[in-house]
């Protein structure tokens, strides 16, 4: 019991009624039940990748899970605003193509309209051109 209680009182605290509940537990005699683990997470902060897969520390650090919650925030962040400045520059390429694309639209409408008033000219010369 490292955090400084007696083996009665962590045993009522994980649900047990008795000591003997908790050392069959121990000694493999009896399984916990999912209460007991519910239990031990919650009133004791285990660590329940420890308790399941025997990885991490034994117990959850409050202090940790903040700072890691913070770092990890904090990535979100920057990603966010990666993405934010990725779409501004796309935002801008986007609207450099619209110019583009209107600029060909009206150099296409003057070049037919040329094309179509030298086609006239050349009508009207032809048809007033004396044979």
């Amino acid at each position: 019991m490292d955090q400084g209680i007696g083996k009665t009182e962590f045993t009522l605290g994980i649900g047990f009624k008795t000591t003997t509940q908790l050392n069959n537990c121990l000694e493999g005699e009896a399984l916990i039940s999912t209460k007991a683990v519910i239990q031990l997470i919650n009133n004791y902060k285990v660590n329940p990748l420890f308790l399941f897969l025997g990885q991490g520390d034994i117990f959850l650090s409050d202090t940790d899970e903040i700072e890691e919650l913070k770092k990890e925030r904090a990535e979100w962040i920057q990603r966010h605003n990666k993405v934010v400045e990725t779409n501004m520059k796309l935002q801008k390429v986007i609207n450099e193509m619209e110019d583009r694309n209107n600029k060909l639209i009206d150099l296409t409408h003057y070049a037919l309209e040329l094309e179509k008033q030298h086609k006239l000219k050349e009508n009207s010369e032809t048809n007033n051109t004396p044979t």
